[in-house]
């Protein structure tokens, strides 16, 4: 017993060093180069003082403007970052030249490549280019390509350009890579908010959208393991409420949302049409007995009425070209519909193990050995695996800059003691002596989920369903050995063999 308490204290010694984590591991200061800095940056520069690639430089002149301005969003791919799209901005030029500024560009020759990405310090950089170039790659790939025009005024286009041309200077080409903060969707999103004057943020930074994890999901959906393996290592900061807005750091949010997107525009009223908006009210004038359009502060002559119109929403995209197109995401989820995530393959794996855990001890005789032996097989393995994943999670919470796997408090019934009961389960497999150490260390796993179950109550991570999978499962593997031996048991495998496997 002393030694069980001994086995329990340890465990739950584990999940402190993501406080330890958090108190020495590197937190990113805000760089020059961050997307919101980078916006200030550029508003605080002299106007027309722009210094772009040369490539931009050798066709055209700081005085040309773009006849029209795209978005451009590429499909899915087959390699695991491709997954989620991907999206850039198109200058159009008089000429016909289609200039493409593309932030989603790493070099995976460069030394050190896998090294800084482990440790969160990619570093991502604008690419600028012809946008004939990229759509031949995406057609060698068969990924779809869509256009969205986009409505703006003169001015909003020149500041539109002046920025990108200052961002492909070489001192703001490259960023620090940030999955949910800072990516090629984000930085399309802060220009656009910037351009279109902070609309777009106070359209979407109120329509609640669920969290980083529930988004992230359903771009994953399609690949269970890695959905597994996502939900797994992401802390409850992953768990925080979310804007639309910030869920934008998916370009498929980001192309749904613009579709929704409208700006205010003053139309002229109809003929008979009274209604106005903003500042225009409408007062009595008793003496003419008719009404007049008036602005607060001023006489009500001193406005035209024919000056007066109402503001009305405008969609921001007047045009749309499209390859073959495929729905990455359903347009209701700007409506805030925050939908399931799908959790149906570890159901479905649970259920096998406590169905070979129920056999082990329910089938008589030879049948009985054999699924005993899957079970232990597959408590070796299901051990292994996540002591492995914890390995992992305490280096990437320790020791990288990976903020969102802080705090994970899966390391409470899923730690380094894995290893332990993967050690008692394989020599329980050919040695019977190991049966009470095997299911004494079963009995640790399971106290430690019901620890997990109990402490969710002072802390918000949507892992719940995991914990009440391992701890069930555990609680089959224990009941698989206690009642081996029992009467009841050994009644049913006496009438299994009477009359189960009686054949002829």
């Amino acid at each position: 017993m002393r030694k069980f308490f001994f086995f329990l204290l340890a465990a739950l010694l584990f999940p402190l060093q993501s406080v330890f984590s958090m108190s020495v591991a590197y937190v990113r200061p805000e760089e020059n180069f961050d997307s919101e800095v980078l916006l200030r940056k550029f508003g605080q520069a002299p106007e027309g003082n722009v210094s772009f690639s040369e490539f931009v430089y050798n066709r055209m002149s700081d005085n040309t403007l773009p006849v029209s301005v795209y978005v451009h969003f590429a499909g899915m791919g087959k390699e695991i970052y491709q997954r989620y799209g991907h999206t850039g901005l198109v200058l159009e030029y008089e000429s016909g030249e289609r200039i493409f500024f593309d932030w989603g560009n790493f070099n995976a020759n460069k030394p050190n490549f896998v090294n800084d990405f482990v440790h969160g310090r990619l570093l991502y950089s604008l690419s600028v280019h012809t946008i004939d170039f990229w759509e031949s790659y995406l057609a060698s790939e068969g990924r779809s390509s869509r256009f969205y025009k986009l409505r703006m005024s003169d001015s909003q286009k020149r500041d539109l350009q002046n920025f990108l041309f200052f961002n492909s200077r070489p001192e703001n080409l490259n960023y620090y890579y940030d999955f949910f903060k800072d990516n090629c969707s984000t930085r399309v999103r802060d220009v656009l908010n910037r351009v279109y004057e902070g609309k777009l943020y106070d359209d979407f930074s109120t329509i609640p959208q669920g969290t980083l994890r529930r988004a992230v999901e359903r771009a994953v959906r399609p690949l269970p393991a890695v959905e597994f393996i996502y939900n797994f290592g992401q802390g409850p900061s992953q768990d925080v409420p979310i804007s639309y807005y910030d869920a934008m750091f998916l370009p498929g949010y980001l192309e749904a949302g613009l579709k929704k997107f409208a700006i205010a525009e003053l139309v002229p009223l109809s003929e008979g049409e009274r209604m106005m908006y903003d500042r225009v009210v409408e007062i009595f004038d008793f003496l003419s007995l008719s009404y007049f359009p008036r602005v607060p502060g001023c006489h009500a002559n001193s406005l035209n009425p024919d000056e007066v119109g109402k503001r009305v929403p405008v969609g921001v995209i007047e045009d749309f070209k499209q390859g073959d197109y495929e729905v990455i995401y359903p347009e209701s989820v700007v409506e805030g519909v925050n939908l399931p995530p799908a959790k149906m393959l570890i159901y479905v794996i649970l259920a096998v193990l406590i169905a070979i855990n129920f056999l082990s001890f329910a089938l008589p005789d030879l049948a009985g050995r054999i699924f005993r032996a899957l079970s232990l097989a597959a408590a070796c393995f299901v051990e292994f695996a996540f002591g492995i994943l914890s390995l992992a999670l305490i280096y990437f919470s320790s020791f990288t800059r990976h903020s969102m796997v802080y705090f994970n408090f899966n390391l409470i019934f899923a730690n380094p003691l894995m290893f332990v009961l993967a050690y008692y389960s394989f020599r329980y497999a050919f040695e019977e002596e190991y049966e009470s150490k095997h299911l004494k260390a079963i009995a640790l796993e399971v106290a430690l989920c019901v620890i997990a179950v109990v402490s969710k109550l002072f802390y918000r991570q949507e892992n719940l369903y995991l914990i009440l999978a391992f701890g069930l499962y555990f609680l089959s593997l224990a009941g698989s050995v206690l009642c081996k031996n029992a009467d009841y048991a050994i009644d049913l495998r006496r009438w299994l063999k009477k009359s189960a496997f009686r054949f002829g």
